[in-house]
């Protein structure tokens, strides 16, 4: 091992938050195993089939001790700086005192099968309502299945999984998914699915979005909030509510898929 690093057997890390603060660890996970193979690393979660066949995780636990990963949150009214894997890491490089290469921009995941031809359209139907008063919720969701049905799009909602091994194979069966930012947006990106990402004009995609993803946002004065509170403009949500079903559609009409079903 390097002399300037803290020699270490093995450190743990603990995510307890949503499947999207999980992944967001994932790169990093690979650089540490990669430049230090002899380091066993634990990590306590309760998303543990997110980690299953990860080959940079030596254990998955569920205790709730560990490293802590806690970036920039609404509920702090904090605006992040820097992107939330970015952040990820320079906390695991300051208490473990490693000087850990900095990870790409790509969430991991191992335990899906590469479909071999990827088919459909997934549209997320499914939240958790009143998170930050629904701020990340696009409400014409339902509206766009239905037009884009019409259109001849072979689009459908996305299904509820219980188990998260059969949401993940969903997910990396789509041609293409279009969802707000969270756990679809995250999962499509660690398995090669594309994906059109509502963002509106609560959170920046700088901070938690991915270039080679369609991010569509909608600038007001208020925006980017970041805000756990209600909105101040009327109606709730404007910076959402002005991006519209049809210009949703266009990104799918313009070329970044087939409207013919494979």
């Amino acid at each position: 091992m390097n002399h300037k690093n803290k020699i270490l057997e093995s450190f743990i890390i603990q995510s307890f938050w949503g499947l999207g603060d999980l992944l967001f660890i994932t790169p990093t996970l690979r650089k540490i195993k990669e430049a230090f193979p002899e380091i066993n690393i634990l990590v306590n979660t309760i998303w543990p089939q997110i980690l299953e066949g990860n080959p940079f995780v030596d254990i998955i636990g569920r205790k709730r001790e560990g490293i802590f990963l806690e970036y920039p949150a609404p509920a702090k009214c904090i605006k992040p700086k820097k992107h939330h894997i970015i952040s990820d890491w320079e906390i695991l490089k300051k208490k473990t005192g490693l000087d850990i290469p900095k990870p790409d921009l790509k969430p991991e995941i191992y335990n899906f099968k590469v479909p071999e031809v990827k088919k459909g359209i997934g549209v997320q139907v499914r939240y958790k309502k009143n998170q930050w008063h629904n701020k990340k919720i696009w409400p014409f969701f339902d509206i766009l299945i239905e037009k884009g049905k019409q259109k001849g799009f072979d689009i459908e909602p996305i299904p509820f999984f219980k188990n998260v091994r059969q949401f993940i194979q969903a997910i990396a069966n789509y041609r293409l998914v279009i969802c707000s930012e969270g756990g679809i947006s995250h999962t499509a990106k660690a398995v090669g699915t594309r994906a059109i990402v509502i963002y509106g004009g609560f959170a920046h995609p700088s901070w938690n979005g991915y270039h080679d993803q369609i991010n569509l946002t909608n600038t007001l004065d208020c925006s980017y909030c970041y805000n756990p509170f209600p909105c101040r403009k009327k109606p709730e949500r404007l910076c959402m509510r002005q991006i519209s079903v049809d210009e949703v559609l266009k990104y799918l009409k313009d070329g970044l898929i087939s409207n013919q079903k494979n």
